[in-house]
């Protein structure tokens, strides 16, 4: 059995859905220190 999707995870994938600017929404998720982002690597906080 898979692990359930994170919150977070949940959250980019409905935005991007939704056409939200990958950017944007990756840099407004750093922006509430639920992600950090270097470059194309992204790390979930806490994880």
């Amino acid at each position: 059995m898979s692990e359930p999707e994170h919150p977070v995870i949940i959250e980019m994938h409905r935005r991007f859905s939704e056409g939200e600017n990958s950017d944007e929404v990756l840099n407004d998720l750093v922006e509430r220190n639920l992600i950090t982002r270097n470059g194309n690597i992204i790390q979930i906080i806490g994880e």
